[in-house]
């Protein structure tokens, strides 16, 4: 064998080795799989473009500490609400009622202020990737029909369950 083949047949097996191990390209091959098991027609089916595969972390809305400070402005809101009520129904004083909605108002202000500060440090946990997928199907009544989708991955780049949804066609 020459040395011009062996160059061309190494060129070619690392090629196909590099894409086994492409994150983007298995990204690829596991919707495509998914796409042509699931979707109403197979053969209408064409595989268009695939979007950037970007890491997916955590929402600020599924962490624990945001939503305990969420609760602590909720129960300053509720202290000085019920403060309130009590100076209207008579039942403190207007210089206990000042007292009182100060200390509250100030555990407000603290509050807010380091749930400010977390939500501008908020980085969310590493949970996957998120890829965008553009393509051709058949709809039921077997016009074809432009769709994409945004797919929702696990670190070994399959498809997490329920995690994707349609952006354009509903059908």
């Amino acid at each position: 064998m020459s040395i011009k083949n062996l160059t061309i047949v190494s060129a070619a097996l690392l090629l196909l080795n590099s894409c086994k191990d492409n994150p983007k390209a298995k990204a690829e091959e596991n919707i495509k799989k998914y796409m042509t098991e699931n979707i109403n027609d197979p053969k209408g089916y064409e595989s268009l473009r695939f979007g950037e595969l970007k890491s997916d972390s955590s929402s600020i809305d599924d962490d624990k500490t945001f939503q305990l400070y969420e609760d602590s402005v909720k129960l300053t809101e509720t202290k000085t609400d019920s403060v309130r009520q009590k100076y209207l129904a008579n039942n403190i004083s207007y210089l206990d009622y000042l007292k009182l909605s100060s200390v509250y108002n100030q555990e407000a202000i603290d509050i807010l202020d380091r749930k400010i500060k977390f939500i501008h440090n908020f980085k969310g946990k590493p949970c996957g990737f998120n890829i965008m997928h553009i393509y051709r199907k058949k709809n039921s009544k077997g016009a074809t029909v432009l769709d994409s989708m945004c797919f929702r991955l696990d670190s070994s780049y399959s498809i997490k369950p329920k995690s994707y949804y349609s952006l354009l066609n509903k059908d």
